[in-house]
């Protein structure tokens, strides 16, 4: 752990140094030789707030104090700390201080102590009191790399938990953030989310092994009082709150000529729970290739291109603004364990138990024909990041 809090402050000089250039996720990681997944975790649980929230308010306090301490033009002073223009941070003073730069200016206020430069010692973080993680028999520097393959693990999908964990951060996630996760997956986008970001929100998951299991895994990672699940068929489900991010998905193979259409009733469910502004992930499988062979169609529904998938977004008004793709690692999974704990497991080990069950034998063939001929050859998964224009 001792090597985890001088990384964190490591980052933490980081951020202070380059702070105006607001630094991506991927180059924080770099500085410091872990993943994007490792900095953000540890970060979170060492800090007690996000690497996207603390680089956020130390730009703010930069600016703040160029505000106040110097005669630079408004307009000058948002671009130095890498806001969009003098709008971005006339909203950031007026959500931090109530009052616009220009009357900041005149009227200063004491700048808050939660936009300080943080300084992490062991006995501060002692004092402060260590969160431990999920599996607490698990010590030692593989730790972390454990907990991400346990979290994979428990997704139901190709997109891996780093992939998520990027996706997230481009997206804007913080402690404010409101998700709502309408997949099926033990409510695993969610809890990495509010373990890495601090969100909150609710997941309904359709299964009922899965939301017992997922409810057991968000208390052991101690984020069950910031994530619900509820077990309930997702059209069904009924809530007067917009949230800030819907993750959705159609669940079910397409018949061809239908993806339009399907995409089209799975945006109108999301749509029914999502603030205005707000940002539709969306699941979606597709064809590396035009024309994918009609066996693969036959097996997993209409494969459209990604060119394709992307004019149906744009037809019903959506735009990409982040996307997390698959990865090798998650499909080969995938192909020796099916779903997460699911069917395709569950008849391997019966094979095992009864090697002469030639239905439960051709079955398995069929599942790893399908996979090594089609689908791992043809097709590709990713989590799409959309926003109504």
């Amino acid at each position: 752990m001792l090597e985890w809090i001088y990384t964190v402050q490591k980052i933490v000089d980081f951020i202070d140094e380059n702070a105006a250039d607001n630094p991506s996720l991927e180059e924080i990681s770099r500085q410091v030789g872990y993943s994007p997944y490792y900095c953000s975790v540890q970060f979170h649980c060492i800090a007690g707030t996000t690497i996207k929230s603390y680089t956020a308010k130390r730009r703010l306090y930069m600016a703040t104090v160029a505000v106040r301490d110097t005669d630079k033009r408004i307009i000058d002073i948002a671009l130095e700390y890498g806001y969009f223009g003098q709008n971005s941070l006339t909203r950031a003073f007026k959500d931090a201080y109530g009052r616009t730069p220009a009357a900041y200016r005149k009227n200063p206020v004491s700048i808050p102590e939660s936009m300080n430069k943080i300084y992490i010692s062991h006995e501060n973080y002692i004092k402060r009191g260590e969160k431990k993680m999920s599996n607490k028999s698990i010590t030692g520097s593989y730790s972390m790399e454990l907990k991400k393959i346990e979290d994979n693990k428990h997704l139901i999908g190709m997109v891996s938990v780093d992939e998520i964990l990027r996706f997230g951060y481009e997206a804007g996630l913080n402690e404010n953030s409101r998700v709502l996760e309408l997949t099926y997956g033990y409510g695993t986008i969610s809890k990495v989310w509010s373990e890495a970001f601090g969100i909150s929100g609710v997941v309904v998951e359709g299964h009922p092994d899965f939301a017992a299991r997922g409810r057991e895994r968000l208390k052991q990672a101690g984020v069950d009082d910031k994530i619900k699940i509820v077990c309930e068929n997702w059209h069904k489900y009924a809530d007067a709150e917009k949230y800030d991010l819907i993750i959705c998905t159609h669940g079910t193979a397409v018949p061809q000529g239908k993806s339009s259409e399907y995409i089209k009733n799975t945006f109108s469910l999301g749509e029914k729970f999502l603030k205005k502004g707000g940002i539709l992930a969306y699941i979606g499988t597709y064809s590396k290739i035009p024309n994918p062979p009609q066996e693969l169609m036959d097996f997993e529904g209409e494969l459209l291109q990604l060119s394709e998938l992307n004019n149906i977004f744009n037809d019903l008004g959506y735009y990409l603004i982040c996307m997390a793709g698959d990865t090798d690692s998650m499909w080969e999974h995938y192909a020796i364990n099916g779903f997460a704990n699911g069917n395709e497991k569950r008849e391997r080990d019966v094979l095992i138990e009864n090697p002469d069950d030639k239905e439960i034998k051709q079955s398995i063939d069929h599942w790893n024909r399908m996979y090594f001929e089609f689908r791992r050859p043809y097709q590709r998964q990713a989590l799409f990041g959309l926003v109504k224009i």
